[in-house]
């Protein structure tokens, strides 16, 4: 049965995600394995829902990392032959963790990351370093940067995964050591030599364009799902911390952080393509509308939301 349901997709995923140079012709061998190796992860982690197409292809992705870094010896010309020494379970709980499944999200805090906090109160740091570290690698985990994906897909299952996250939340906090005052002195100045011109563009930007704003951010915010709407306005106007919203759609705040993000972006980026349509602007006056719709999110959001619900 399970072969029927998920060997051929799982053989095609991964083909499909090998590049040309590394090369496998299917084989009932080949197929069988990964069905093993899936089953097995399945059994270990039931209530996590990644598909099984999801996960063939991040193994695949995981063997092109290796051999790019050549970490693994293929002199049997078998690219596939690694998959053997790999931690497979613990990349099935990384590949649905870094897809935002909230079981993996909580197996992973659970196991991996909450246990680390006796760890990293050695000697003289404190609690709320800890903290910070710990939140910092949450979401380099699982959200990534502007620049890079979740760090967890860099996971390439070579050792167990405790001891990887373990490794990367030593190195949070050493960095955070290093450069909590560095990077706070280079905020601080950031701040002192742009926020004088900014706050300038964005007052002109508010006196010039408040009308049109306000009508653009209306429209905006009637696009966006009703959960959206909701999460802003218990975020914003109610004033309800991440772990709170969590618990009411019993998610992970991690999944609360990136619904959040996403709704505030969404909004954002409706309301400048309206204003930009409506005014006719371009260039540096629709990424100056940016920062004036960010700067007045919370505001805004506030306003209109106290409006709708004065008028209901």
């Amino acid at each position: 049965m399970l072969r029927a349901m998920s060997g051929q997709s799982l053989l095609t995923a991964f083909l499909a995600a090998l590049p040309a140079r590394m090369a496998v012709r299917p084989s009932a061998e080949l197929e069988v394995q990964l069905e093993t190796i899936f089953a097995d992860a399945r059994h270990v982690y039931p209530s996590l829902r990644c598909a099984p197409a999801d996960y063939a292809a991040h193994l695949a992705s995981v063997l092109v990392q290796a051999k790019s870094k050549g970490a693994e010896d293929t002199s049997d010309d078998d690219p596939a032959s690694p998959l053997t020494r790999l931690a497979t379970r613990d990349l099935y709980l990384a590949c649905a963790a870094a897809r935002g499944d909230d079981d993996a999200v909580r197996i992973l805090d659970e196991q991996c990351i909450a246990p680390l906090r006796a760890t990293l109160r050695r000697g003289d740091t404190s609690e709320d370093v800890v903290g910070d570290a710990l939140q910092t690698l949450r979401m380099l985990l699982l959200v990534g940067t502007e620049d890079a994906p979740p760090r967890l897909l860099a996971y390439a299952g070579r050792g167990d995964l405790k001891s990887w996250v373990r490794v990367a939340a030593t190195r949070v906090l050493i960095n955070s050591k290093r450069g909590a005052r560095h990077e706070s002195l280079d905020d601080d100045l950031r701040l002192s030599e742009h926020s004088e011109v900014e706050d300038v563009e964005v007052s002109r930007l508010k006196q010039a364009y408040k009308l049109e704003f306000h009508e653009c951010f209306r429209e905006a915010l009637a696009t966006l799902s009703a959960r959206a709407r909701n999460l802003l306005r218990q975020h914003y106007i109610d004033g309800l911390t991440m772990e709170q919203v969590g618990a009411l759609y019993r998610v992970h705040r991690i999944t609360v952080h990136r619904w959040i993000d996403s709704a505030r972006e969404d909004l954002a980026l409706a309301t400048r393509e309206r204003m930009a349509k409506r005014l006719r602007l371009e260039g540096p006056e629709v990424e100056s509308i940016l920062r004036l719709i960010h700067s007045q999110m919370g505001n805004s959001l506030r306003a209109f939301m106290d409006h709708a619900q004065e008028q209901a």
